[in-house]
C-alpha cells in the first residue's frame, strides 16, 4: 500500500495567519521539488487572500457539503499525488471534525495520514481553537503549532497550564512566524504574490534593493523553520521516495 499524507490548517478564528502560513508552506514544499495537490477549502469566494489567489492551480472545495472533505481521500489517492495541502479557512471546525469522526479510520486503512497546523497569536481565542481541535482529533493526527507574533507575544500558549498539558499529551512541533512589515505583507496579498513571485517579478516595490532583501530574509527564515520540522510535515514512513526527495531538496 502506498502511503499518502494530508496537511491541513485547523479552521477556527479568522485573521490569525492560516492562509499566510499555508501559502509559505506550499512555497517551501515546491522549492524542495515535492509534488503536492493544493485544496482551497475556504467557503468564501475571496478574490484576494485565499489559497487560490496565490496558486491558481489550487482546487476549490466546498466543505459545507457532506462529501466536501472526501476530497482529502480522492486527491490523496489519485495517481501522482503523494501530498495534499488543504487550507480549511475560518469557521470550518464543525465540518472537519465531523468528517474525522466518520472517516478517519477508513482513510487510515487506505494509507492516509494527517498533520494538523494550528496558529496561535496574542488573541486567546486562537489558542482556545487549538485546544478544542486537540480535544476532538486526539492522536489521530500529528500537530504543528505556529506561534504567530504579528500582534505580540503568545502568552497563553507559552505559559498556561492547559497549554502545558496539550504539549505533553500531543507533543506538537512548534515553529515561530515572526512579525512581518504590514505594508509589505498587504502589498503581497493585494497583488496575489508569493515571496518567490515577488523576487522573480518586476513590480515597482521590489525594484528597491531593500524591499527585495526584506523578502529574501523573510523567505529564508520561514523556509528554515519548515525545514526543521519536515519529519512531521512529511512523515518518514510515507515512502522512501519522498524521504529521498527531502534529502535532495
Amino acid at each position: 500500500m502506498k502511503r499518502r499524507h494530508v496537511i491541513f490548517s485547523m479552521g477556527g478564528k479568522g485573521g490569525v495567519g492560516k492562509t499566510l502560513t499555508m501559502v509559505a508552506l506550499a512555497e517551501c514544499l515546491k522549492n524542495f521539488k515535492i509534488p503536492l495537490v493544493l485544496l482551497d477549502c475556504d467557503t468564501e469566494n475571496k478574490q484576494k487572500g485565499s489559497l487560490c489567489s496565490f496558486f491558481p492551480e489550487a482546487k476549490k472545495v466546498d466543505i459545507r457539503k457532506p462529501e466536501g472533505l472526501d476530497a482529502f481521500i480522492d486527491e490523496s489517492c489519485a495517481e501522482g499525488a503523494p501530498l495534499v495541502l488543504a487550507d480549511l479557512g475560518a469557521g470550518s471546525g464543525f465540518d472537519a471534525i465531523r468528517w474525522f469522526t466518520e472517516m478517519h479510520d477508513v482513510a487510515k486503512n487506505e494509507g492516509l495520514s494527517f498533520t494538523a497546523i494550528g496558529l496561535v497569536t496574542a488573541n486567546p481565542g486562537s489558542v482556545e481553537t487549538v485546544f478544542s481541535w486537540g480535544q476532538e482529533l486526539q492522536r489521530r493526527v500529528s500537530y504543528v503549532i505556529v506561534r504567530n507574533l504579528h500582534i505580540g507575544p503568545v502568552t497563553l500558549w507559552d505559559e498556561s497550564e492547559v497549554a502545558k498539558k496539550f504539549k505533553e499529551e500531543f507533543k506538537p512541533a512548534v515553529i515561530t512566524l515572526e512579525a512581518r512589515i504590514q505594508d509589505m505583507q498587504t502589498y503581497l496579498e493585494n497583488n496575489r504574490l508569493t515571496m518567490e513571485a515577488a523576487l522573480k517579478g518586476d513590480q515597482e516595490l521590489f525594484r528597491r534593493t531593500s524591499a527585495r532583501l526584506r523578502v529574501e530574509s523573510m523567505r529564508s527564515r520561514i523556509f528554515g523553520q519548515f525545514s526543521g520540522i519536515m519529519d512531521v510535515l512529511i512523515p518518514e514512513e510515507i515512502d522512501e521516495t519522498w524521504a529521498s526527495l527531502r534529502t535532495n531538496g
